[in-house]
């Protein structure tokens, strides 16, 4: 396990994040999940670019300058973000931000530690689908990949899932249980079947029109359609379940909001899913509000109990003085969590005991 340290970036003035193989980061709107996130995308950018980072467009950003992003009860002229290991605090990854100047992107002075074989960020393979992922399009244009990669937004999904013809072998551990067939077409198709009934995919290429189209078939059409007459779930799923395929082995995936457009059940299984994913060999971190991809998340760790220990759900709140706080809460052989803070699923029985209230008085 790695803790990330954030020093003076948004709401955190100074904090560590506890971060496992699988991470779900869950809690109430403006604590902290979605700066959590953003961390870890600058920390990318700094090794990716090695002397600046960039505030905005970048994987999606939008963080306008650098007074925007500063803690107002930090005094320090440097955002920090590291990750560190949790058994000595020795720092394995981190960078210094210059903050001095506001301008749209932060200068890397050279006090950048080089990444171990064991980080977070050890492979360059990295895979974000955020929450604006784009809905039904009829086709999408293709675009340049150093690798196979769905894109910030899904924009690249119909590409990836048409390359060779759908004919892309993934490894023997990501295929559905029970699957034969390794090709990438095939085990999305498997996968969509826990979450969709009875609805396929299938991508074309066309490298005249530089467009990539995704055609799906379901037991009421006649011949294949378009993804423009199905509801925005499937387009938003899709990025996910293709991105989990394709990811190398210790690469970092992280998921915004899976659970978005989808049915309960179906919330369920991308739970499942990408805990899946997770076991398989691929870093996971995934902010949900979603108590049934937690779910399924604990149905999968049930199912494996002897990989429970590398999940950990951190839920963030506040203290009395105002500052978020981080509780990490771990799973038991039982199914129980190890803690139950205020606002961790429990609105379903603060609703329940409204109602109550208001047949009492009935």
């Amino acid at each position: 396990m790695e803790k990330l340290k954030i020093e003076g970036f948004k709401c955190f003035k100074d904090i560590l994040i506890p971060i496992n193989e699988l991470t779900v980061l869950v809690g109430s709107n403006g604590f902290g999940k979605s700066t959590t996130i953003q961390a870890l995308l600058l920390l990318r950018q700094a090794l990716d670019n090695g002397s600046w980072v960039a505030l905005n467009e970048t994987f999606g950003l939008e963080l306008g300058t650098t007074s925007d992003i500063i803690n107002q009860n930090y005094s320090d002229s440097k955002i920090t973000i590291q990750l560190l290991d949790d058994f000595d605090g020795k720092v394995l990854i981190g960078c210094k931000l210059n903050i001095e100047d506001k301008l749209d992107e932060l200068v890397l002075p050279s006090e950048l530690n080089v990444a171990s074989d064991e980080t977070l960020f050890s492979n360059s393979h990295f895979y974000y689908v955020s929450a604006e992922r784009e809905g039904p399009r009829t086709s999408q244009k293709l675009s340049p990949m150093d690798y196979l990669s769905c894109g910030t937004r899904g924009e690249r999904t119909a590409q990836v899932l048409g390359t060779d013809a759908g004919m892309v072998k993934i490894l023997t551990e990501r295929m559905f249980p029970g699957s034969k067939n390794p090709n990438l077409n095939a085990q999305v198709n498997e996968w969509l079947s826990t979450i969709f009934h009875k609805i396929k995919v299938m991508a074309n290429i066309d490298t005249k029109l530089m467009r990539a189209s995704i055609r799906t078939s379901n037991q009421f059409a006649i011949g294949d359609v378009q993804t423009t007459n199905m509801g925005f779930g499937l387009s938003y799923v899709l990025p996910i379940i293709v991105d989990g395929l394709v990811a190398e082995s210790n690469s970092l995936f992280i998921v915004e909001n899976p659970e978005a457009h989808l049915h309960p059940a179906a919330q369920t299984a991308i739970g499942y899913f990408l805990a899946f994913i997770a076991f398989s060999g691929v870093h996971v971190i995934l902010e949900t509000h979603s108590d049934h991809v937690i779910d399924g998340i604990q149905l999968f760790g049930l199912q494996h109990k002897d990989w429970l220990s590398k999940i950990t759900i951190n839920n963030y709140g506040i203290e009395d003085g105002g500052a978020p706080v981080v509780t990490p809460i771990s799973i038991d052989a039982a199914g129980n969590y190890s803690d139950w803070p205020k606002g961790f699923m429990d609105q379903t029985q603060i609703n329940y005991m409204e109602r109550l209230k208001i047949k009492s008085n009935d």
